[in-house]
């Protein structure tokens, strides 16, 4: 097209008046100017744009298409690209006056138009979503999905990286769960993969994709197609294992950290990719040798690190100052590396010397993330909140946080929900800090009604651990309740920075370590009576028991005798532990109770590679002498109510060691099963001790291996046995501390004013 002063005058008059929305003035004068000039084909461009933007995007393209029949056979595809050209220029110029609706409009008749222009189709999935237009159906039937992986290197270079990078990024944060999201975001990764920051965003993003809706085939597609592009990306590789546990792929997931670990350049990453491989290989059930093995190789490192501190060369950090998002990073990846302790052996000493020893050096990392956040500052603005005037502080409403990501479906969440339901709220305000919050979980629903006040903390909330900590301080909470432990890395963070003036432990497993957790919550029996000693925590012993409960919802039991193939009168052990709890020492002796008591099997449940479990089991009962026949391997049942209603059909349980069952031993319990555990000298060694003895039950208690196959044989012989149990399991219900949630729940709140109390008076600010 010829350009002259005079058009340019016109084209500068047409934009401000499109802008303007003078759609009629732009028609108008187009039409007469086309009279002046009739080869001028941009009028005619701004006649169609005027009746798109009015909402007539057919009588638009009618226009153009008029237009083009009009055109020399030689100038048609001059005056396609032109054409496309202009309503490009035209997008960009109102996206940048924030007119998203009028640049969708603009963005989907260039696809009508030109269906393979890859970088307007780019634009405009992100404007479907900015204007909730988005129909992921349609854009997942987009021609250029098809061929988007066919074309050549030459034809990827026009693709603009920005452009492409903020597409996947849109689809990500928006529809993570779409397909059209999978398969851009899977080509992007030889375009983008590479930009500063997008592996990390990408590792983050994944997490946050598995914690929000709990998909981790869909984190492990997009992980292992960014490997394959990049097979020695260390992050993603890192989570991909940890993914592959949640599949449970648990073999895969151990051979990625047998890579990884040789590609590990500190010693914090060889303690944690070692931390990921002995996990993975206890869950697969049958791998527990090789797991130990590495557990020595862990032991070494962990002492390392321990004794040398972390080091700039420790950590590979440059002789910068040091950064938040370092330190918070660094401190939270601490807080796994001492998860499978408790697994491989009963040690209360020695496991406790690395649990403080690393949760010591995570709190340094974290307070220094503390520091450079300026949070030190929000405490002492805080100060007033906490203090009451002197002589009333004894009638002071606490204001009690419990924080957890199990606030649901889960053990804890299980077992939590009696006390959250009795607390006395006339003395108690009680605020629940979600981490991680669920996706349609009915008993996540159930606390978020009862809770006084709720936060919820979803991943990307959760991970700035600022604002965590900035929201307890401003609610003003006097006793934080952490019942995570060490199970998440995030919530021991938030407590290593201190944002309320009492921080308890107290149900999700042993102690942290933490320096700033003041008080642990156990009972006479559940630690024995020289612990102290190991533990930075004051240990809290309430005079009965840690937990109690009201008891279990059952269901429809969905087993049965003849479905297992087990006769009648046939005596049915039970084993109902994950595959990590399964240690072949121990295993073998539940095999010799099996071969000495005639008529007897065993059903095997819980979560464990299958496979690897049944070989693992199989091996260990021909060396025991017994039938592989005897041995029953179940699936998941459908729900929690049909499990526990399943477990009526066992006569006896056999708890396993160096980790005993708990929400297991408490649901064996209550519906009537007799339990033989085996005491040890660490916290979850003793679980089920605690709870037998608080429910009047010594029978099945054992203090050393022979006692263990000694009660597991008399069970199976003495029917008058297990009945005399079953009767006390019975009457207990009515006088037992672990099914009195009332009294329960009074003893932990006592425990509560005695915290506040002397807090109170360390502050000089209790008067009687």
């Amino acid at each position: 097209m010829t350009s002259n002063p005079l058009a340019d005058h016109r084209y500068s008059i047409l934009e401000e008046k499109i802008l303007d929305q003078s759609y009629d003035f732009v028609t108008h004068n187009c039409q007469l100017w086309l009279e002046q000039e009739p080869e001028n084909d941009r009028f005619c461009y701004y006649v169609g744009l005027a009746l798109l933007l009015q909402g007539e995007p057919e009588e638009a393209q009618a226009v153009w298409l008029l237009r083009l029949t009009e055109q020399e056979a030689d100038t048609v595809d001059e005056f396609s690209e032109s054409l496309i050209v202009f309503l490009d220029q035209a997008a960009l110029k109102h996206e940048s006056q924030k007119r998203i609706e009028a640049t969708w409009a603009i963005r989907r008749c260039i696809r009508d138009l030109q269906p393979d222009h890859l970088n307007n189709t780019l634009a405009e999935i992100r404007l479907s979503i900015q204007t909730s237009r988005a129909n992921f159906k349609s854009l997942e039937n987009i021609e250029w999905i098809a061929w988007l992986e066919t074309l050549d290197k030459h034809e990827q270079r026009n693709i603009e990286t920005s452009s492409l990078q903020a597409t996947v990024v849109t689809l990500l944060e928006n529809a993570p769960l779409e397909s059209i999201t999978h398969q851009l975001t899977k080509f992007s990764f030889s375009i983008i993969g590479d930009a500063p920051g997008f592996e990390k965003y990408l590792v983050d993003r994944c997490l946050a994709i598995y914690n929000d809706f709990g998909r981790p085939d869909l984190v492990a597609y997009l992980l292992q197609s960014y490997c394959e592009k990049y097979p020695d990306a260390y992050e993603p590789l890192l989570r991909l294992s940890a993914i592959f546990n949640r599949l449970k792929e648990y073999e895969q997931g151990a051979k990625i950290a047998q890579r990884l670990y040789q590609l590990s350049p500190t010693i914090v990453d060889q303690a944690i990719v070692n931390y990921q491989w002995i996990y993975n290989l206890l869950y697969c059930g049958g791998k527990w040798e090789e797991a130990k093995q590495r557990s020595t190789v862990q032991d070494a490192l962990l002492n390392r690190l321990i004794n040398e501190g972390t080091s700039n060369s420790l950590m590979s950090r440059s002789n910068e100052p040091p950064d938040t998002e370092q330190s918070r990073s660094f401190g939270l990846r601490l807080t796994t590396l001492t998860y499978s302790n408790a697994y491989l052996r009963d040690n209360l000493k020695l496991n406790r010397h690395f649990q403080n020893g690393i949760y010591s050096l995570s709190y340094e990392e974290l307070s220094t993330y503390k520091r450079l956040k300026g949070l030190n500052a929000s405490l002492q603005q805080r100060a007033p909140q906490i203090v009451s005037s002197k002589g009333t502080l004894s009638k002071k409403v606490l204001k009690i946080g419990y924080i957890s990501h199990c606030f649901g479906c889960h053990s804890v969440g299980w077992l939590a929900r009696w006390l959250i339901k009795y607390h006395d709220r006339d003395r108690y305000q009680i605020y629940g800090y979600v981490m991680l919050p669920r996706d349609r979980d009915p008993l996540q629903e159930w606390y978020l009604k009862t809770f006084d006040q709720v936060r919820l903390f979803p991943t990307q909330v959760a991970n700035d651990l600022a604002t965590v900590f900035q929201q307890i301080v401003e609610d003003g909470i006097d006793i934080l309740v952490d019942l995570d432990s060490y199970t998440l890395g995030l919530t021991c963070a938030v407590l290593a920075l201190k944002p309320a003036p009492i921080q308890v432990s107290w149900l999700g497993c042993d102690a942290p370590g933490l320096p700033t957790i003041d008080y642990f919550i156990a009972d006479p029996y559940v630690l024995p009576d020289w612990a102290q000693e190991h533990y930075l925590e004051k240990i809290w012993r309430l005079p009965h028991t840690y937990i109690a409960v009201q008891g279990f919802e059952l269901g429809v039991p969905t087993l049965r005798r003849d479905t297992l193939n087990i006769p009648d009168n046939a005596i049915v052990y039970f084993s109902g532990q994950a595959g990590l709890k399964r240690n072949p020492r121990f295993m073998l002796l539940q095999l010799k109770i099996l071969a000495s008591v005639p008529d007897s099997h065993l059903v095997i449940a819980g979560l464990s590679d299958q496979e690897s479990l049944r070989d693992h089991m199989h091996s260990i009962a021909e060396h025991a002498g017994v039938d592989q026949k005897r041995l029953h391997f179940l699936e998941r049942a459908a729900s929690e109510a049909i499990h526990r209603a399943n477990l009526t059909l066992m006569d006896i349980a056999l708890d396993t060691y160096p980790y005993n069952g708990a929400t297991t031993t408490l649901e064996l319990l209550w519906v009537g099963v007799p339990v033989v555990t085996r005491v040890g000298e660490q916290f979850t060694a003793r679980n089920s001790y605690t709870m037998m003895v608080n429910t009047g039950i010594e029978e099945g208690i054992a203090w050393t291996d022979e006692e263990y196959i000694e009660w597991g044989i008399r069970f199976g012989m003495e029917p008058a046995l297990r009945q005399t149990v079953r009767w006390k399991l019975h009457q207990s219900k009515q006088y037992s501390p672990l099914w009195n949630v009332t009294k329960f729940t009074k003893d932990l709140e006592s425990a509560y004013q005695q915290m506040w109390k002397t807090y109170s008076q360390k502050q000089g600010l209790w008067e009687e």
